[in-house]
Protein backbone atom coordinates (compact mmCIF):
# COMPACT_ATOMS: atom_id res chain seq x y z
CA UNK A 1 0.00 0.00 0.00
CA UNK A 2 2.73 2.00 0.52
CA UNK A 3 4.10 1.67 -3.14
CA UNK A 4 0.80 3.15 -4.78
CA UNK A 5 0.76 6.13 -2.20
CA UNK A 6 3.91 7.03 -2.73
CA UNK A 7 3.21 6.76 -6.37
CA UNK A 8 -0.08 8.55 -6.44
CA UNK A 9 2.07 11.71 -4.08
CA UNK A 10 4.53 11.61 -6.44
CA UNK A 11 1.99 12.35 -9.15
CA UNK A 12 0.47 14.72 -7.62
CA UNK A 13 3.62 16.60 -7.23
CA UNK A 14 4.65 16.37 -10.52
CA UNK A 15 1.33 17.69 -11.62
CA UNK A 16 1.43 20.30 -9.47
CA UNK A 17 4.63 21.35 -10.37
CA UNK A 18 3.71 21.65 -14.11
CA UNK A 19 0.63 23.60 -13.12
CA UNK A 20 3.03 25.99 -11.63
CA UNK A 21 6.06 26.17 -13.82
CA UNK A 22 3.22 26.57 -16.01
CA UNK A 23 1.74 29.68 -14.67
CA UNK A 24 5.08 31.04 -14.23
CA UNK A 25 5.84 31.12 -17.68
CA UNK A 26 2.65 32.49 -18.39
CA UNK A 27 2.82 35.34 -15.60
CA UNK A 28 6.12 35.94 -17.72
CA UNK A 29 5.01 36.17 -21.21
CA UNK A 30 2.15 38.35 -19.73
CA UNK A 31 4.99 40.59 -18.32
CA UNK A 32 7.17 41.12 -21.17
CA UNK A 33 3.66 41.59 -23.35
CA UNK A 34 3.05 44.08 -20.92
CA UNK A 35 6.46 46.02 -20.81
CA UNK A 36 6.03 45.81 -24.94
CA UNK A 37 2.87 47.32 -24.82
CA UNK A 38 4.08 50.12 -22.38
CA UNK A 39 7.15 51.20 -24.47
CA UNK A 40 4.60 51.12 -27.66
CA UNK A 41 2.56 53.38 -26.30
CA UNK A 42 5.35 55.44 -24.80
CA UNK A 43 6.61 55.73 -28.64
CA UNK A 44 3.27 56.24 -29.91
CA UNK A 45 3.08 59.15 -27.71
CA UNK A 46 6.41 60.20 -28.38
CA UNK A 47 5.30 60.03 -32.02
CA UNK A 48 2.40 62.32 -31.31
CA UNK A 49 5.04 64.70 -29.64
CA UNK A 50 7.07 64.87 -32.52
CA UNK A 51 4.21 65.09 -35.10
CA UNK A 52 3.17 68.33 -33.32
CA UNK A 53 6.33 69.74 -33.42
CA UNK A 54 7.26 69.11 -36.80
CA UNK A 55 4.18 70.37 -38.24
CA UNK A 56 4.18 73.81 -40.09
CA UNK A 57 3.15 77.04 -38.07
CA UNK A 58 -0.40 78.22 -39.13
CA UNK A 59 -3.90 79.01 -38.28
CA UNK A 60 -5.73 75.86 -40.54
CA UNK A 61 -4.53 72.65 -41.33
CA UNK A 62 -5.18 72.78 -45.03
CA UNK A 63 -1.63 72.10 -46.00
CA UNK A 64 -0.78 68.92 -44.04
CA UNK A 65 -4.46 67.69 -45.59
CA UNK A 66 -2.66 68.22 -48.80
CA UNK A 67 -0.02 66.22 -47.93
CA UNK A 68 3.85 66.96 -49.35
CA UNK A 69 3.47 67.74 -52.68
CA UNK A 70 0.74 70.42 -51.32
CA UNK A 71 -2.24 69.17 -53.86
CA UNK A 72 -5.37 68.12 -53.01
CA UNK A 73 -6.81 65.16 -54.12
CA UNK A 74 -3.60 63.48 -54.13
CA UNK A 75 -2.25 59.79 -53.45
CA UNK A 76 -0.44 61.45 -50.32
CA UNK A 77 -3.11 63.41 -49.06
CA UNK A 78 -2.87 63.00 -45.18
CA UNK A 79 0.52 62.20 -44.66
CA UNK A 80 2.24 62.81 -41.60
CA UNK A 81 6.08 63.63 -41.13
CA UNK A 82 6.90 60.98 -38.52
CA UNK A 83 9.77 60.14 -37.26
CA UNK A 84 11.51 56.54 -37.42
CA UNK A 85 9.55 53.57 -35.99
CA UNK A 86 5.83 55.61 -36.66
CA UNK A 87 3.52 55.80 -39.60
CA UNK A 88 0.32 57.69 -39.71
CA UNK A 89 -2.43 59.93 -41.59
CA UNK A 90 -4.60 62.68 -40.95
CA UNK A 91 -7.82 63.55 -41.94
CA UNK A 92 -10.14 66.58 -41.00
CA UNK A 93 -12.21 66.57 -37.96
CA UNK A 94 -15.92 66.63 -38.32
CA UNK A 95 -18.03 69.41 -36.66
CA UNK A 96 -17.42 73.35 -36.99
CA UNK A 97 -14.22 74.47 -38.77
CA UNK A 98 -13.27 76.80 -35.97
CA UNK A 99 -11.75 76.44 -33.67
CA UNK A 100 -9.30 74.11 -36.61
CA UNK A 101 -8.32 71.00 -35.86
CA UNK A 102 -6.54 67.82 -37.45
CA UNK A 103 -7.51 63.85 -36.47
CA UNK A 104 -4.26 61.77 -37.22
CA UNK A 105 -3.92 57.91 -36.49
CA UNK A 106 -0.51 57.04 -35.70
CA UNK A 107 1.10 53.81 -35.14
CA UNK A 108 4.64 52.91 -33.60
CA UNK A 109 6.64 49.86 -33.01
CA UNK A 110 9.40 49.89 -30.23
CA UNK A 111 10.58 46.65 -28.27
CA UNK A 112 8.44 43.76 -29.91
CA UNK A 113 5.16 45.75 -29.25
CA UNK A 114 3.06 47.42 -31.20
CA UNK A 115 0.27 50.40 -30.59
CA UNK A 116 -1.98 52.74 -32.36
CA UNK A 117 -3.18 55.83 -31.24
CA UNK A 118 -5.77 58.29 -32.72
CA UNK A 119 -4.74 61.86 -31.58
CA UNK A 120 -6.76 65.15 -32.07
CA UNK A 121 -4.39 68.27 -32.79
CA UNK A 122 -5.26 71.65 -32.69
CA UNK A 123 -3.71 75.19 -32.92
CA UNK A 124 -1.83 76.72 -29.49
CA UNK A 125 -3.93 79.95 -27.91
CA UNK A 126 -1.37 82.40 -28.45
CA UNK A 127 1.08 83.04 -31.63
CA UNK A 128 4.31 81.91 -32.46
CA UNK A 129 6.45 80.32 -30.32
CA UNK A 130 6.54 80.97 -26.80
CA UNK A 131 9.43 83.71 -27.11
CA UNK A 132 9.63 87.50 -25.83
CA UNK A 133 11.72 87.52 -29.79
CA UNK A 134 11.16 85.22 -32.45
CA UNK A 135 14.42 85.51 -34.32
CA UNK A 136 14.23 85.28 -38.52
CA UNK A 137 18.05 84.39 -38.50
CA UNK A 138 19.76 84.43 -35.26
CA UNK A 139 23.11 84.46 -36.36
CA UNK A 140 22.96 87.68 -37.19
CA UNK A 141 20.95 88.74 -34.03
CA UNK A 142 22.26 92.46 -33.53
CA UNK A 143 24.02 94.02 -30.13
CA UNK A 144 23.15 95.53 -26.64
CA UNK A 145 24.27 98.70 -25.91
CA UNK A 146 22.28 99.60 -23.77
CA UNK A 147 19.93 97.60 -21.98
CA UNK A 148 17.26 94.97 -22.73
CA UNK A 149 15.27 93.36 -20.15
CA UNK A 150 13.11 89.89 -20.86
CA UNK A 151 10.58 88.94 -18.56
CA UNK A 152 8.37 86.17 -19.57
CA UNK A 153 6.01 85.56 -16.39
CA UNK A 154 2.67 83.97 -17.17
CA UNK A 155 0.46 83.35 -14.15
CA UNK A 156 -0.37 79.82 -13.20
CA UNK A 157 1.70 78.67 -16.49
CA UNK A 158 5.56 77.90 -17.51
CA UNK A 159 7.60 81.36 -18.56
CA UNK A 160 8.07 81.85 -21.70
CA UNK A 161 11.37 81.94 -23.43
CA UNK A 162 13.68 85.44 -23.93
CA UNK A 163 14.53 84.24 -27.83
CA UNK A 164 13.51 82.03 -30.43
CA UNK A 165 14.64 80.99 -34.03
CA UNK A 166 16.30 78.48 -36.27
CA UNK A 167 19.10 77.65 -34.58
CA UNK A 168 20.21 75.49 -31.64
CA UNK A 169 19.89 76.87 -28.46
CA UNK A 170 23.37 77.35 -27.48
CA UNK A 171 23.71 80.04 -30.78
CA UNK A 172 20.75 82.01 -29.08
CA UNK A 173 22.84 81.22 -25.43
CA UNK A 174 25.91 82.36 -26.78
CA UNK A 175 24.32 85.84 -27.97
CA UNK A 176 22.86 86.98 -24.58
CA UNK A 177 26.00 85.75 -22.78
CA UNK A 178 27.82 87.80 -25.64
CA UNK A 179 25.67 90.93 -24.55
CA UNK A 180 26.95 90.70 -20.70
CA UNK A 181 25.73 93.17 -18.24
CA UNK A 182 23.21 94.47 -20.89
CA UNK A 183 20.77 91.76 -20.91
CA UNK A 184 18.13 91.32 -17.62
CA UNK A 185 15.74 88.72 -17.51
CA UNK A 186 13.69 87.59 -15.12
CA UNK A 187 13.61 84.08 -12.78
CA UNK A 188 10.76 83.06 -14.38
CA UNK A 189 11.95 83.70 -18.09
CA UNK A 190 12.97 80.16 -19.90
CA UNK A 191 16.20 80.11 -22.07
CA UNK A 192 16.13 80.49 -25.65
CA UNK A 193 14.34 77.54 -28.07
CA UNK A 194 14.31 76.14 -31.49
CA UNK A 195 11.79 77.73 -33.96
CA UNK A 196 11.33 77.71 -37.37
CA UNK A 197 11.48 81.19 -39.25
CA UNK A 198 8.83 83.18 -39.02
CA UNK A 199 6.90 84.52 -42.31
CA UNK A 200 7.18 87.89 -41.75
CA UNK A 201 6.32 88.45 -45.69
CA UNK A 202 2.43 86.83 -45.77
CA UNK A 203 1.92 88.92 -42.42
CA UNK A 204 2.40 92.25 -44.46
CA UNK A 205 0.43 90.91 -46.92
CA UNK A 206 -2.02 89.90 -44.36
CA UNK A 207 -1.80 93.44 -43.25
CA UNK A 208 -2.03 94.99 -46.60
CA UNK A 209 -4.89 92.91 -47.53
CA UNK A 210 -7.00 93.65 -44.11
CA UNK A 211 -7.17 97.29 -44.66
CA UNK A 212 -4.35 98.15 -41.70
CA UNK A 213 -4.47 101.70 -40.75
CA UNK A 214 -1.17 103.98 -41.23
CA UNK A 215 1.20 105.18 -38.44
CA UNK A 216 -0.42 108.66 -38.78
CA UNK A 217 -3.58 106.98 -37.64
CA UNK A 218 -2.65 103.72 -35.67
CA UNK A 219 -0.16 105.08 -32.94
CA UNK A 220 -1.50 107.18 -30.46
CA UNK A 221 0.07 110.34 -28.80
CA UNK A 222 -1.58 109.01 -26.06
CA UNK A 223 -1.83 105.60 -23.42
CA UNK A 224 -4.70 103.05 -23.93
CA UNK A 225 -5.02 103.46 -27.86
CA UNK A 226 -7.41 101.17 -29.17
CA UNK A 227 -6.32 97.78 -30.65
CA UNK A 228 -5.61 97.80 -34.29
CA UNK A 229 -3.43 96.39 -36.90
CA UNK A 230 -1.07 99.37 -38.18
CA UNK A 231 1.31 98.70 -41.03
CA UNK A 232 4.18 100.95 -41.92
CA UNK A 233 5.42 100.48 -45.83
CA UNK A 234 9.17 101.00 -45.31
CA UNK A 235 10.87 102.16 -42.19
CA UNK A 236 9.51 103.43 -39.62
CA UNK A 237 11.21 106.48 -37.39
CA UNK A 238 9.44 107.25 -33.82
CA UNK A 239 10.64 110.64 -32.46
CA UNK A 240 7.76 111.61 -30.52
CA UNK A 241 6.43 109.16 -27.49
CA UNK A 242 3.81 106.88 -29.16
CA UNK A 243 1.59 104.35 -27.99
CA UNK A 244 0.12 101.15 -30.11
CA UNK A 245 -1.95 98.21 -29.51
CA UNK A 246 -3.05 95.56 -31.43
CA UNK A 247 -0.61 94.59 -34.28
CA UNK A 248 1.89 96.63 -35.14
CA UNK A 249 3.53 96.04 -38.69
CA UNK A 250 6.82 97.43 -39.92
CA UNK A 251 7.79 96.45 -43.26
CA UNK A 252 11.51 97.66 -43.03
CA UNK A 253 13.77 98.90 -39.76
CA UNK A 254 11.65 100.39 -36.44
CA UNK A 255 14.20 103.17 -35.46
CA UNK A 256 12.57 104.12 -31.83
CA UNK A 257 14.31 107.38 -30.73
CA UNK A 258 11.44 108.58 -28.44
CA UNK A 259 9.48 106.30 -26.59
CA UNK A 260 7.49 104.03 -28.14
CA UNK A 261 4.62 101.24 -26.02
CA UNK A 262 3.35 98.38 -28.21
CA UNK A 263 0.56 96.42 -26.50
CA UNK A 264 0.06 92.97 -28.57
CA UNK A 265 2.98 92.13 -31.04
CA UNK A 266 5.12 93.81 -33.32
CA UNK A 267 6.43 93.02 -36.37
CA UNK A 268 9.54 94.37 -38.02
CA UNK A 269 11.04 93.00 -41.22
CA UNK A 270 13.82 94.76 -41.26
CA UNK A 271 14.51 94.88 -37.40
CA UNK A 272 14.53 97.01 -34.38
CA UNK A 273 16.92 100.00 -33.52
CA UNK A 274 16.75 101.50 -30.19
CA UNK A 275 18.75 104.76 -30.13
CA UNK A 276 20.55 106.03 -27.11
CA UNK A 277 17.62 108.29 -26.14
CA UNK A 278 15.20 105.94 -27.48
CA UNK A 279 12.88 103.35 -24.90
CA UNK A 280 10.82 100.35 -26.38
CA UNK A 281 8.13 98.77 -24.05
CA UNK A 282 6.67 95.46 -25.94
CA UNK A 283 3.99 93.67 -24.03
CA UNK A 284 3.54 91.09 -25.73
CA UNK A 285 6.15 89.70 -28.37
CA UNK A 286 7.78 90.50 -30.80
CA UNK A 287 8.88 89.24 -34.42
CA UNK A 288 12.07 90.38 -36.49
CA UNK A 289 13.11 89.82 -39.95
CA UNK A 290 16.50 90.34 -41.66
CA UNK A 291 16.23 92.84 -44.25
CA UNK A 292 18.58 94.98 -42.50
CA UNK A 293 22.06 94.31 -40.81
CA UNK A 294 21.44 93.54 -36.79
CA UNK A 295 17.62 92.97 -36.83
CA UNK A 296 18.52 93.92 -32.82
CA UNK A 297 20.09 96.78 -32.15
CA UNK A 298 19.28 98.30 -28.61
CA UNK A 299 21.72 101.65 -27.88
CA UNK A 300 18.90 103.10 -25.22
CA UNK A 301 16.15 100.69 -23.25
CA UNK A 302 14.05 97.92 -23.99
CA UNK A 303 11.51 96.22 -22.17
CA UNK A 304 9.80 93.31 -23.18
CA UNK A 305 6.87 91.64 -21.01
CA UNK A 306 4.73 88.75 -22.02
CA UNK A 307 1.24 89.44 -22.10
CA UNK A 308 -0.90 86.43 -23.20
CA UNK A 309 -4.40 88.52 -23.21
CA UNK A 310 -2.73 91.04 -25.44
CA UNK A 311 -1.02 88.64 -28.22
CA UNK A 312 -4.73 86.38 -28.18
CA UNK A 313 -6.36 90.11 -28.86
CA UNK A 314 -3.89 91.13 -31.81
CA UNK A 315 -4.52 87.05 -33.07
CA UNK A 316 -8.07 88.35 -33.08
CA UNK A 317 -7.14 91.31 -35.49
CA UNK A 318 -4.96 89.51 -37.68
CA UNK A 319 -4.08 85.98 -38.94
CA UNK A 320 -1.39 85.08 -37.12
CA UNK A 321 0.45 81.55 -36.97
CA UNK A 322 -0.18 79.48 -34.19
CA UNK A 323 2.28 75.79 -33.11
CA UNK A 324 0.49 72.99 -33.03
CA UNK A 325 -0.57 71.16 -29.78
CA UNK A 326 -1.71 67.87 -28.85
CA UNK A 327 -5.60 68.20 -27.99
CA UNK A 328 -6.62 64.96 -27.00
CA UNK A 329 -6.07 61.30 -27.57
CA UNK A 330 -6.77 57.52 -27.03
CA UNK A 331 -5.80 54.32 -27.76
CA UNK A 332 -7.22 52.10 -31.02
Amino acid sequence: MALPAALAALLVAAVLGAAVADLARTQLELARLRRAAARALAAADGCAAEVAAGLPLGWTFDAVLSGPDGAAGTSDDGELPTPPGCSGFASGVPGPAEPPRLLAVLEAEHGGGRRAIEVVYGRAPTPGPPALVWLQDPGSAGWVSGTLAFDGRVAGRPGWSSLAGPAEPAVLDGWLSAQGGAIATSVETEGPIWAPPPDLGALVAAAIAGGALPPATGLAGAPSPAAAVTLASGDLDVTTPRWAAGVLVVDGRLDVQASLVVTGLLVATGGVRVAPAGLLTVAGAMWLGNARPDPLLVQGAADLRVDVPALQAAAGLLLLPHETRVAGRRDL
